[in-house]
């Protein structure tokens, strides 16, 4: 896959060679922290999808271990959450992330949310909410 860089600037995301990479060029995902922020790095391939993580009224982000897959190292399922039986979710492991080390803090009130493309550009920002559970998940906030 290589090294994934992420320059930030604060929340924003300044560069990225992500795009360039086989993860992009594979159309998966890419999750980024910093500055207390959750951004998701999209690929060219799924741009479509920003009009379905719009329909979110709230935005839920489920950490911890996949166990039916056999993962027990963070997952993460970013749920857009329409009120409908079958909201839009991401899910990805720690690998297509950047080491991301979960955090306590996040639980506390909503963080940042972003969506990010080629550029970078940020196309879609939101507050979320963070939890601590077993993934899939798929439960609304409270």
């Amino acid at each position: 896959m290589g090294f994934i860089h992420v320059q930030n600037n604060g929340q924003e995301i300044v560069k990225s060679n992500y795009w360039e990479t086989s993860l992009a060029k594979a159309g998966k995902y890419y999750l980024s922290t910093n500055a207390g922020a959750f951004r998701v790095l999209l690929p060219d391939s799924l741009l479509d999808n920003v009009a379905e993580m719009k329909t979110g009224e709230t935005i839920v982000v489920t950490v911890g271990p996949w166990p039916r897959l056999g993962v027990l190292t963070p997952c993460f399922e970013i749920m857009f959450d329409d009120g409908s039986d079958s909201p839009f979710c991401l899910h990805m492991n720690i690998e297509s992330t950047d080491g991301i080390i979960p955090n306590a803090e996040w639980t506390r009130k909503p963080v940042q949310f972003s969506v990010w493309t080629k550029g970078p550009k940020k196309v879609f920002e939101k507050p979320c909410h963070v939890r601590f559970g077993i993934i899939p998940c798929l439960k609304p906030w409270k």
